[in-house]
């Protein structure tokens, strides 16, 4: 029974951080407050399923925009500008390693071309010695 109030609040939780556009120090812990209240809750509910949750607190993305319309705007666009920058610098450098590897790929090609036009073969030279009497 314990498990099962555990996978319940770690599903609802789960569904409230994915909910998040960023992810920092202030959603933290107003995630480990939601945690405080759902672990209070469920202390005085031992029989309790995820309906009962969502029926108390609401559903995961209400929860989440409730926080997203109480935080500081500047806060708020500084963090969605940092994480943007984020995504557009990884792109570029996945792109950049794609466009390496496919150079690469390119010049083994042609090395492998170039190996196929030359005619392997091997020479045997036998050296005698003449004995002059």
């Amino acid at each position: 029974m314990k498990n099962m109030k555990r996978e319940i609040k770690k599903s609802y939780m789960k569904k409230i951080r994915q909910c998040f556009p960023i992810y920092g120090k202030k959603e933290r812990e107003y995630l480990k407050d939601w945690d405080i209240y759902i672990d209070e809750y469920m202390n005085h509910n031992p029989e309790i399923s995820n309906e009962d949750i969502i029926r108390e607190f609401g559903p995961p993305s209400n929860v989440a925009a409730e926080y997203i319309l109480g935080v500081d705007e500047k806060y708020l666009f500084k963090k969605l500008r940092t994480a943007r920058f984020i995504k557009i610098f990884i792109s570029i450098l996945i792109v950049l390693m794609l466009l390496y590897n496919t150079y690469i790929s390119y010049l083994a090609y042609l090395d492998y071309k170039d190996a196929l036009n030359y005619q392997i073969s091997t020479e045997e030279i036998v050296i005698e010695t003449i004995k002059e009497e």
